[in-house]
């Protein structure tokens, strides 16, 4: 049985009790390396102008609603492929700012000065045709900020035969294909971007971090939650929490010259 983390279905009772989705996020932001560097670029990046942004493969609102709270002052938008997930945005902003459209096919009279495409790209049917299309939304000074998985290499022994023994993200949604850095060049360019910054993430620090969690979640999920599940996760994942925290820190700030994703900035060229 698949959860709904890994089905974009959002749980009614977030619904009823967003704070818990906040939570969540809270937590997400602690353990995800990714959200670490993103996060990073956008404090930069969001300080000062009025921009108009676009989130597009917003989720559950993992950074439209960061954004929201802590930049008010510009102008955010927002688009997901599941009407579930732009329902649940909705509700928690109670306004119109995020609605369901494809990336290949989205229009939209606007131009944006900042579009977040975070852990999308590897998931599109055609990246070319939906990098193609969110270039053409972009102002003349606007950017893109891609964050993409690239090919990965493991650290923990058996890692990937025990992670595909279970049912998890990656497997339930999809996931097109893997990219390396040359490959991402090679779209990008061909879509006549311009890449202005460059960041390797995920060195083996954070390897480890992340191979852990992944694991504590497709166990976690064929747990459903239930009594087996609690007891899992005081076991598995709470005594280790402070050293993978500490992972996460030191990798932060080390200059990975190869890693398992990378933060690019486009712009139109």
């Amino acid at each position: 049985m698949d959860t709904n983390y890994n089905q974009h279905k959002v749980p009614k009772i977030l619904f009823d009790y967003p704070v818990l989705m906040k939570i969540i996020h809270w937590w997400n932001n602690l353990i995800l390396l990714r959200n670490w560097h993103v996060k990073h670029h956008l404090n930069k990046k969001l300080r000062g102008n009025n921009f108009n942004v676009l989130d597009s493969g917003c989720g559950e609102g993992q950074h439209l609603f960061w954004m929201k709270d802590k930049f008010p002052n510009h102008k955010y938008n927002a688009i997901d492929k599941t009407q579930d997930n732009a329902d649940f945005c909705n509700h928690v902003l109670k306004e119109n700012t995020c609605t369901v459209a494809d990336i290949h096919t989205f229009k939209s009279p606007d131009r944006f000065d900042l579009i977040l495409l975070i852990g999308v790209l590897q998931y599109v049917e055609n990246d070319e045709l939906a990098f193609k299309n969110l270039i053409n939304h972009l102002t003349p000074n606007g950017e893109i900020l891609i964050y993409c998985p690239t090919k990965r290499k493991d650290v923990l022994p058996y890692y990937e035969k025990v992670l595909n023994s279970f049912s998890h993200y990656e497997k339930v949604q999809n996931r097109q294909r893997e990219y390396n850095l040359d490959r991402l060049l090679k779209l990008i360019n061909s879509c006549g971007g311009k890449i202005t910054e460059t960041k390797n993430t995920v060195g083996t620090l954070g390897k480890i971090t992340q191979e852990y969690y992944s694991l504590f979640l497709a166990i976690f999920g064929k747990a459903n939650s239930n009594v087996l599940g609690v007891l899992f996760l005081v076991f598995f994942l709470y005594p280790v929490i402070p050293l993978l925290l500490l992972f996460n820190f030191l990798d932060f700030h080390f200059l990975n010259q190869k890693g398992n994703g990378v933060l690019l900035s486009v712009q139109n060229n």
